[in-house]
């Protein structure tokens, strides 16, 4: 990663977000949906990993995780809130077991952005 984010496979990811809410309010099918949540999560949790990996580092791309960070650290709780909601208005267990999977995945998200502004002594 060399200190990078992969930001063309984090905005391909929201995006898809997005498409699996529109889907689940337009009552698509529900293998499909789970479908895209998994290679959303699969993709998410790569770039979970890779920033978990760089910030093990002894020296990281300050320009790269500040900014992904900061927004990250207002998007994160609203995907998971989201996420929550969308939970409650479904009745598909399978689906709310992928959806759970990809709020954890986010709190996990917003625990790194929140020890990484720790460690740089700017606490978001």
């Amino acid at each position: 990663m060399d200190g990078e984010i992969d930001l063309e496979l984090y905005t391909i990811s929201i995006i898809r977000l997005n498409s699996i809410f529109q889907k689940i309010e337009d009552k698509k099918i529900v293998t499909d949906i789970i479908s895209d949540i998994n290679d959303c999560f699969n993709d998410l949790n790569q770039i979970y990993e890779d920033i978990l990996n760089e910030l093990s580092k002894e020296e990281i791309n300050i320009n790269e995780y500040d900014p992904f960070f900061e927004n990250g650290m207002v998007m994160f709780p609203e995907y998971t809130k989201s996420i929550d909601e969308t939970i409650g208005k479904i009745d598909d267990e399978n689906l709310k077991v992928a959806l759970n999977s990809l709020s954890d995945l986010f709190v996990k998200l917003i625990k790194v952005g929140n020890e990484y502004f720790e460690k740089r002594g700017a606490f978001k």
